[in-house]
């Protein structure tokens, strides 16, 4: 046996071919390839939020419109809001001049702007502004509009925000599975110019996230409690809608012995949690390229 660095060098999708050489071939004798199911072309759409619908609010909801995007309102309530968000990866908050915050909105709309693809816009006050940034981190905030609104200069803005957001579509989206926030926020960071990035904290979350989303790829830390990483990756490979999906797990041991174990798992690969951003993006590129070229 060689050292454990003779083990980290070596090629994955070797080592991957060995352990499955002697599993036998799937029969596929009979069966027919479904020919791929073309992207529709994304919607120009967004979703905009106020604590009631004032003249001002309508005159963008009719602009937007004209504009050929798709504008829905609904009022700042929690109910209304996670009805509606799905559809939607661009949300537009009006900030009413005395209008409180609504309990819990801002903290949602935090949430969801931090664990997923979605991008916030604001329109209001100064003052308005500075009280939001209490709760919702300013990288989370795509663009913030001070009142009285410029409507022609907004709408041209808005406009080109939402075709630039379309053609972010084009990027791969991958969802990271872990329960240390603190390691999905680095991972998010480092990837989020490269590509979409979701994050889970759980196995069940895992499976409610990729029941209304799609991925390209998962990230899958190794160790989690309740439900562990090989535990998800079973749940997934048994499931048609998921068995596709490459899983690359996240394991903070680099040892021979854990490493044998994590490729007998047979996952599309791993990555060490102490790696940085170069190596995870490098590792992540190399992938996605290869997946191409079959």
């Amino acid at each position: 046996m060689g050292d454990v660095e003779d083990i980290l060098n070596f090629d994955l999708s070797g080592i991957m071919e060995m352990l499955a050489e002697s599993e036998p071939e799937e029969d596929t004798e009979g069966t027919e390839e479904k020919a791929p199911v073309p992207k529709a072309e994304p919607e120009r759409n967004i979703l905009v939020i106020s604590a009631t619908e004032p003249f001002s609010v309508r005159s963008i909801l009719e602009k937007l419109k004209n504009n050929g995007i798709k504008a829905e309102h609904v009022h700042a309530i929690l109910s209304e809001i996670t009805e509606k968000q799905e559809k939607y990866n661009l949300l537009l908050y009006y900030l009413e001049d005395g209008a409180p915050f609504m309990s819990g909105v801002l903290e949602y709309l935090s949430d969801l702007c931090s664990e997923s693809d979605k991008s916030l816009i604001l329109i209001g006050s100064r003052v308005e502004y500075e009280s939001v940034l209490n709760v919702i981190p300013e990288n989370c905030i795509l663009r913030w509009y001070e009142r009285p609104l410029n409507l022609s200069r907004f709408m041209e803005e808005v406009t080109a925000l939402i075709d630039e957001n379309n053609n972010e579509e084009q990027k791969k989206h991958i969802l990271v599975v872990d329960d240390d926030p603190s390691y999905l926020r680095t991972v998010r960071g480092w990837l989020k110019a490269d590509y979409h990035v979701a994050m889970v904290n759980s196995g069940m979350n895992v499976i409610m996230w990729l029941a209304k989303n799609h991925a390209d790829m998962i990230l899958l830390d190794y160790m989690m409690p309740v439900m562990s990483g090989p535990e998800i990756l079973e749940m997934l490979r048994n499931e048609p809608e998921t068995k596709d999906i490459p899983v690359f797990f996240l394991t903070g041991k680099g040892d021979r012995e854990s490493i044998m174990k994590v490729l007998r798992l047979k996952p599309d690969g791993y990555i060490l949690k102490s790696s940085g951003r170069g190596e995870l993006l490098s590792a992540l590129k190399e992938f996605f390229a290869k997946q191409k070229a079959v």
